[in-house]
């Protein structure tokens, strides 16, 4: 691909967006993500690989996609407020114990919605600039906050990102 960079310009990148040089096993995870190059973009721009997100990660790295965690706690205390009132009135907790489930039910749904989200914005940066969405993808990656996923294989920390292509796991030992 035209736009691919450089191995020292792609690693420089990973550096800026850490903020940090690489670790030893970081360094060895992008070298095998640039040596996979053009496989990974084509299965990420033809949609053969997925990007599976660890929301636990992503909401605690970018805030703005934790907002679920707010309704599973409104939940999760109105269902044991609805526990309390079964020994003052059973119609009364019902209802209380419907509402916490409805609750835990929309962050659920708000739950997935931001990993879509967080998808369909890496796979925008890809397509307008493939290297920083590459780099991002990879970083990302690195940080754990997403796995590949193709039909016959995945690839997650601390795993080799081109284990996705082959379905055996090969782990990265610096």
């Amino acid at each position: 691909m035209s736009d691919k960079p450089s191995l020292h310009k792609f690693k420089d990148m990973l550096e800026e967006l850490f903020g940090q040089s690489l670790t030893p096993d970081a360094e060895l995870a992008a070298n095998d993500f640039w040596d996979s190059w053009e496989g990974l973009i084509d299965g990420f721009k033809n949609g053969s690989i997925q990007m599976n997100v660890d929301m636990l990660f992503l909401s605690k790295n970018f805030p703005e996609y934790g907002q679920y965690k707010v309704w599973k706690g409104f939940g999760t205390i109105a269902m044991l407020a609805g526990l309390i009132l079964l020994f003052i009135s059973w119609k009364i907790a019902i209802a209380v114990i419907v509402i916490g489930l409805g609750l835990n039910f929309y962050s659920n749904t708000a739950k997935t919605s931001s990993g879509q989200k967080f998808t369909e914005e890496i796979k925008q940066e890809l397509n307008s600039n493939s290297s920083m969405g590459m780099a991002k993808i990879c970083s990302y990656y690195i940080a754990g906050t997403i796995q590949l996923a193709l039909q016959d294989g995945y690839a997650h920390w601390p795993a080799y990102p081109s284990s996705v292509f082959g379905g055996e796991a090969k782990f990265i030992k610096a």
